[in-house]
């Protein structure tokens, strides 16, 4: 059993690569999850010092199965982060075809039903430690509607309200949970046409994104947690 902090990261494929493997260069024990085995295979040759994990957290009991099998080998587990909640992969959900079967019959449904199976998962097991803290990461959807984002903005609401609706009841055994928010682009190749022409401090960088789980984790000891945090980037659109 190791004596190392031990992170969970859901969502191995983009920015929750990069946060698992800033953890695990800081000497964290790491476990990054992703729904394919490519994902898990690349995430392991560009980071041998973490172990990823394939599981789809769509289906029921597959975070808590994910989760119970971490804790059990490292003991405990001091942070989740479930970054698999972004547009992209709202989108994706979404895009599903209608005759799969789902715990929730709405398109919707499917989309937010693995960021519920994660936060219900983490919940469980952290308040059974009575310590611990989950970084729920969402878009900026989560804080408005945008002309014909309904579907996806949906999502973002729900998430929000996952995470608001179990603040209380996480802090009354020592857990601190807390919405990360998203408001604005993440430099990448999925993004750089967007970005075309844009100055610099239009968008941010996975770095920035890893400095607010930092600050946020590392409130484990203070007297006050933040619940929510949002991102926005200088120049980029504020209310729009």
């Amino acid at each position: 059993m190791s004596t190392e902090r031990t992170a969970v990261v859901f969502g191995a494929r983009r920015l929750g690569g990069h946060i698992a493997a800033h953890f695990a260069r800081r000497g964290w024990q790491v476990a990054a999850v992703s729904q394919t085995q490519e994902t898990v295979d690349a995430f392991e040759a560009r980071t041998p010092e973490a172990k990823g994990i394939q599981a789809d957290v769509g289906e029921p009991g597959a975070a808590a199965d994910v989760l119970q099998r971490v804790q059990a080998y490292h003991g405990s587990i001091e942070l989740i982060v479930n970054a698999i909640s972004d547009p992209a992969v709202a989108a994706s959900a979404l895009a599903r075809e209608g005759g799969e079967r789902k715990a929730l019959a709405s398109p919707i449904g499917a989309a937010v039903g693995p960021v519920h199976h994660v936060i219900d998962a983490s919940l469980e097991l952290l308040r059974g430690q009575r310590n611990g803290t989950l970084i729920q990461i969402t878009g900026g959807l989560a804080l408005r509607t945008r002309r014909g984002t309904g579907p996806l903005a949906a999502t973002g609401y729900a998430t929000r309200a996952l995470v608001e609706g179990a603040i209380a009841d996480a802090r009354d055994d020592n857990v601190h949970i807390a919405l990360l928010v998203i408001r604005g682009l993440i430099e990448s190749d999925m993004t750089a046409e967007m970005l075309e022409g844009k100055p610099t401090n239009a968008s941010m960088e996975h770095e920035d994104v890893i400095a607010a789980v930092e600050f946020l984790e590392a409130q484990r000891d203070a007297r006050a947690w933040t619940h929510e945090l949002t991102l926005t980037p200088p120049a980029a659109p504020w209310q729009d």
